[in-house]
């Protein structure tokens, strides 16, 4: 009867240290588990570090700057008056009313005036004589900037036509004057066309 609580003494001791043991090489398992995530982790956060920042690039940016608010710069004024003259100088019998009515609503207040006084009767003579118009460049705008805005120089050739015959060809110079507006629905660039000079590129104006 002696010999049965030494046994099961014994094998309590022993089921018990073989469960530390296993517990032991669990934790170990789990502590290197830990280590190497840690690891892992750190291995990133110092890639993430060391990896070149993203640089982006938006088209047709020449190079790097600040926007500034309610800032025009000079390269959008010229695009703008660009756009507009080649509008306003390039129409057929069919497409004048169109073009006109595009150009109208991009003018300022005395200029849209001026040009609505005799808008209609210029019309009724282009549809009447069919008449048309091309216009060119042939050099780079020159702009010049003021306080109120842009000064933007075109110069080219503009033919005229009488239906299929060419009436007249010249050199000319048109000078643009952008002023800054706030935008609208109708206008949402942020600038106006307050005047245009004609000049024949011998410099006589008309």
């Amino acid at each position: 009867m002696s010999e049965m609580p030494l046994r099961s003494k014994s094998s309590l001791y022993f089921e018990r240290y073989a469960c530390a043991e296993r517990q032991a090489v669990t934790m170990g398992l789990t502590v290197y588990m830990l280590g190497a995530v840690c690891l892992a982790l750190g291995a990133a956060v110092v890639m993430m570090g060391l990896r070149p920042k993203p640089i982006h690039y938006v088209p047709a940016l020449s190079g790097a700057g600040i926007s500034y608010p309610d800032r025009v710069p000079p390269a959008s004024a010229v695009s703008f008056s660009c756009a507009w003259l080649m509008n306003w100088l390039n129409y057929s019998p069919s497409t004048a009313p169109r073009v006109y009515e595009r150009s109208l609503v991009l003018m300022a207040p005395a200029f849209l005036a001026r040009v609505k006084a005799g808008l209609d009767e210029e019309l009724a003579k282009i549809a009447r004589d069919k008449i048309a118009s091309v216009f060119t460049l042939q050099e780079e705008p020159r702009v010049d900037e003021s306080a109120l805005g842009f000064r933007i120089s075109f110069v080219g050739e503009r033919g005229i036509y009488v239906g299929q015959e060419e009436m007249s060809r010249e050199q000319v110079r048109f000078t643009v004057d952008v002023r800054r507006a706030y935008p609208t629905e109708t206008d949402p660039y942020g600038l106006v066309i307050f005047d245009v000079i004609k000049e024949r590129k011998s410099g006589a104006a008309s």
